[in-house]
């Protein structure tokens, strides 16, 4: 009776590959990618933005509830932009900056209150207009936005800027103000938050082509330093802190072909090595941390379609795996791992269209 016990639970705290699957769940009302999918205090997702099915940056936001499995329609953000960052803030609060309009990269910031269901007017970033950047929240409380594409604010340029500055936002003070530049301009990289209040960069693509280098951000030091070199440029990855204490770099584009690549960092030796390669190549994918230490990664495109595969790395095992298959494939979607362990896939592009659809993973 006792081994019967442990291998339920066992079961339940890391099902097999066959006791998952994706279910449909009610789709959006509007149609978007390049979005951003936000879990509030209360479990419920802020999905803000994007770009819709007619190519034009909207400012709707829409908010999901697992409990009710229903979404309602919160209060529009005050600016329409897709490929921008939304951050939740340690009170609460959802602060959303930069982006692009359609055809304006964006300064304007702004802060959601879910419990006002209103969005603030906030100082807008001070020196650039960017998308395609990165946002973290530091242990301080502040946030840290890194990198990105735009063009300086008090310049009227021909071409686009990509930025290695940096700057930091005190949601108490509502202030920013400017932050160490990192050592190499970059777009469309990682930025994992890892212990300690270090935030980890990495590859990207800068005005002279891919990037293959990795920064770390020390909070504690307001400093940047080098951290390695991958084996290969990369942007359009996903980078993800595993349980054992490495992040695991997967897929991307290196400017020739999709990747189905991997890389790791040892976070005690700060070592780079090769990773077990993905079973498909994918960019523009999603990568979640299961409960059980397993990590799930979904859909992306590879060549010229979009993916419906989805693939588990286990860091005991050292290997990936098959797992089910999408209902849809997509990519530039957003992926929420909800309180209940469950992933919730939201948008994203198809081969054929902008996708309203959503499903969910269940475990």
């Amino acid at each position: 009776m006792g081994v019967r016990i442990l291998l339920v639970a066992l079961l339940l705290l890391c099902p097999p590959v066959w006791a998952q699957h994706f279910i449909d769940m009610p789709a959006l009302r509007v149609p978007r990618e390049g979005h951003t999918a936000t879990l509030l205090r209360d479990g419920t997702v802020m999905v803000a933005g994007g770009t819709g099915s007619q190519g034009v940056a909207i400012k709707s936001v829409e908010i999901y509830d697992p409990v009710t499995r229903s979404w309602s329609v919160a209060e529009s953000m005050n600016t329409a932009r897709a490929q921008h960052s939304a951050t939740l803030l340690r009170d609460g609060r959802v602060l959303v900056a930069g982006g692009i309009d359609g055809t304006q990269y964006l300064e304007s910031v702004e802060i959601f209150d879910p419990s006002a269901n209103t969005w603030f007017a906030t100082p807008g970033l001070p020196t650039v207009r960017r998308a395609f950047h990165s946002a973290s929240l530091l242990p301080n409380g502040q946030v840290l936005i890194a990198g990105g594409i735009g063009f300086p604010i008090d310049e009227d340029l021909e071409d686009t800027i990509t930025f290695a500055s940096c700057e930091l936002f005190d949601p108490i003070e509502g202030e920013w103000r400017a932050g160490p530049p990192m050592a190499s301009g970059r777009q469309m990289h990682s930025a994992t938050s890892l212990p300690g209040g270090r935030v980890l960069v990495v590859g990207g693509l800068s005005d002279a082509g891919g990037n293959s280098s990795a920064e770390l951000y020390d909070a504690a030091r307001q400093q940047w330093r080098p951290a390695g070199e991958l084996s290969t440029v990369r942007w359009s990855h996903t980078a993800s802190l595993l349980t054992d204490g490495q992040v695991l770099v997967a897929g991307g584009f290196d400017a020739n072909q999709p990747l189905s690549s991997t890389e790791l960092l040892d976070l005690k030796t700060m070592r780079w090595r090769q990773g077990p390669p993905m079973r498909q190549a994918r960019q523009l994918h999603s990568a979640n941390l299961l409960s059980g230490g397993q990590l799930l990664v979904v859909g992306g495109i590879g060549g010229s379609q979009a993916s419906m595969g989805a693939e588990l790395y286990d860091p005991v095992a050292g290997r990936w795996q098959e797992s089910v298959a999408l209902r849809w494939p997509r990519y530039k979607h957003s992926a929420t791992l909800l309180p209940g362990g469950a992933v919730l896939m939201v948008g994203g592009l198809n081969t054929e269209r902008t996708l309203k659809e959503v499903e969910q993973l269940q475990r």
